[in-house]
């Protein structure tokens, strides 16, 4: 296997110039109350600037549905440095969920669809 080269950025197949690729990223605690854990997953990829990923982060973060049994009453959408968290307000329980970004640096093969 030869060098590999960690870069920030993708050619932009649309003029040739350079864009940044983004991972989404939510983090749930998952499980049954003796046995919960963190369960984190990649959501979506994003080719664009961080305002762009940010924004496509917010939109999942604001429709984002949990599994988790809970009479929801309310919702609020909380912006962190590099991402949102999520608050579910039940009647007894609430209930937070993080959404992060990453940028891209290397990967083994593109993705099969660019969004942006």
């Amino acid at each position: 296997m030869g060098v590999i080269v960690c870069d920030r950025h993708h050619r932009n197949d649309i003029d040739g110039g350079y864009v940044d690729h983004w991972g989404l990223f939510v983090v749930e605690l998952r499980g049954a109350p003796q046995a919960q854990h963190w369960r984190e997953r990649l959501l979506d990829e994003v080719y664009g600037t961080r305002e762009q990923a940010m924004a496509t982060l917010c939109q999942h973060a604001a429709r984002y549905q949990t599994n988790a049994l809970l009479a929801e009453k309310r919702r609020l959408v909380l912006e962190e440095n590099q991402g949102y968290l999520l608050v579910l307000q039940g009647r007894r329980s609430g209930m937070l969920i993080r959404f992060f970004l990453r940028r891209v640096v290397w990967e083994s093969a593109p993705a099969k669809t660019r969004k942006g």
